[in-house]
């Protein structure tokens, strides 16, 4: 999702790296982000079924002041019935759309090779996560 159309232009070893890459970049990623909404207590408000095999999760999450925001959960099941996490809406701005954005424009800047440069600087320490990776 997040490559987009750029996953067309791709050698089959950008692509390797970049599958590589991914899954650690995401995690160290978004870890980062979702520390910073503090949250004491979720609540979830509805589930809702998409497509054959989307679900919608909405939360409210509640911080230490009971400050609430809005979390909106997509998973999808794969045919083996394992559920992963799509997409993470944190007051209706998505953590996909917003990754897609910067992968585009550091494609734009220097191609799917640069990207995986980025990608390596951030799982390494190099580069900060929360700050380069906001759009």
């Amino acid at each position: 999702i997040t490559l987009s159309r750029h996953r067309r232009k791709a050698t089959e070893a950008e692509l390797a790296e970049y599958f590589n890459l991914f899954p650690e970049f995401i995690l160290k990623v978004n870890a980062s982000r979702l520390q910073k909404l503090d949250t004491a207590k979720i609540d979830i408000e509805r589930v809702t079924p998409h497509a054959k095999s989307d679900i919608f999760i909405r939360t409210k999450a509640y911080n230490p002041e009971n400050k609430s925001i809005d979390v909106d959960w997509r998973v999808r099941s794969d045919k083996n019935g394992n559920v992963r996490i799509i997409d993470v809406k944190i007051e209706g701005i998505s953590l996909v759309a917003t990754q897609r954005d910067d992968f585009t424009a550091r494609i734009s800047s220097s191609g799917i090779s640069g990207l995986n440069q980025y990608m390596k600087d951030i799982i390494d320490g190099l580069t900060v996560a929360e700050e380069e990776t906001t759009s």
